[in-house]
């Protein structure tokens, strides 16, 4: 990697490898000359490209690039040569290529995802655990939580 690169195109190339894979990104990021983050920043940054591939997946955005990448397959292997494991890794480069190339506009401020999509917060190693994790421990707010919904699930109807 060139060492004059601009920081912001040297930001924009490692976005672009972390938003390939959610769990391979930081290894794609290493292979190509990007020192690895601390523990701490690795997992904040799983969680984001992680984030985004959910939105995509559960939105109208996921079937769209699913089908793109069917297509685009069906396109460069027109005769079926490919095998079917050659044919799965097509189509997984072709949907990881076009994720991180949505995050690259995205982050730019060219697109938006209009899309609102509910996911759930994810929680990666023990961040936010109180110091006892034991469930025994944690019963009463647990519980009180489910309580809780109830009380709203009831008051909705």
């Amino acid at each position: 990697m060139p060492d004059d690169m601009d920081p912001t195109a040297r930001r924009q190339r490692r976005n672009f490898f972390l938003y390939l894979s959610p769990f391979a990104g930081h290894s794609y990021a290493s292979d190509n000359g990007f020192i690895p983050p601390s523990e701490e920043a690795m997992e904040a940054e799983v969680r984001d490209v992680l984030t985004l591939w959910l939105k995509l997946q559960q939105g109208k955005a996921g079937e769209m690039i699913a089908n793109s990448a069917w297509w685009m397959t069906r396109h460069i292997d027109p005769d079926n040569k490919f095998t079917a494991e050659e044919g799965v890794g097509m189509l997984d480069s072709l949907t990881s290529f076009a994720v991180s190339t949505i995050s690259q506009l995205m982050n730019e401020g060219i697109i938006t995802l209009n899309e609102d999509v509910d996911i759930p917060d994810i929680m990666l190693s023990t961040e936010g655990m109180n110091d006892r994790s034991d469930l025994f421990f944690n019963f009463d707010d647990i519980l009180s939580r489910y309580l809780d919904d109830d009380k709203e699930d009831e008051e909705d109807e």
